[in-house]
Formats: C-alpha cells, structure tokens, sequence
C-alpha cells in the first residue's frame, strides 16, 4: 500500500494471518519509497553492511534457546503420492486444429 505522510510517498507491506480463534500474528513493514537506481543501492549497502549477517545471527540464536529449552524439532512430513489440490475441477483439453 502507498501513502503520503509529510509529503513524503511512503510504502507499507503488511502480513495478517489468523485462524477461527483470531488473530495469530500482525506484521508490517514500512518506508520512503524511492527508486531502485544504482547510486541509491549502493548508498543501502553501505547504510547497512552487517544487516544480513545481523539476521542470520539472531536466527541462529533463537534456535539455540529453542534447543536448550528442549522444544521438539517437527520434519517436514512427506508429500503424497498424488497431487491433490483443494477445490480441484476436472477439466479436459482439447487442440483445435484450423
């Protein structure tokens, strides 16, 4: 979403996700919009050299609290055997030949 605050074209990204109790996490993500030139990418990198790195690391140390506090770890189950698609309609293909 775009708005205009102080004159200023800010954009907002927002996540909403509930479930039937409610509300289970909201997010956003806000900023002065600008445009992707070179000059202005160079100038982020240079703002934030550590930001990846900064991510990775608080990542990686939530893990490590969640290992030592014994929080079982869930693998991702196996896919099935058939492609299965909620809602799914049979439908047919035909070429037409002129």
């Amino acid at each position: 979403m775009r708005t205009l605050q102080n004159g200023v074209e800010r954009i907002v990204a927002r996540v909403d996700h509930s479930n039937e109790e409610g509300p289970l996490i909201q997010t956003s993500q806000s900023g002065k919009l600008v445009d992707a030139s070179p000059a202005e990418i160079r100038n982020t990198f240079w703002r934030y050299p550590l930001w990846t790195l900064a991510v990775m690391l608080r990542i990686h140390w939530h893990a490590l609290l969640l290992w030592v506090k014994n929080v079982p770890f869930f693998h991702k189950p196996a896919p099935p055997a058939q492609f299965v698609t909620r809602g799914q309609v049979a439908s047919t293909f035909t070429s037409k030949s002129r």
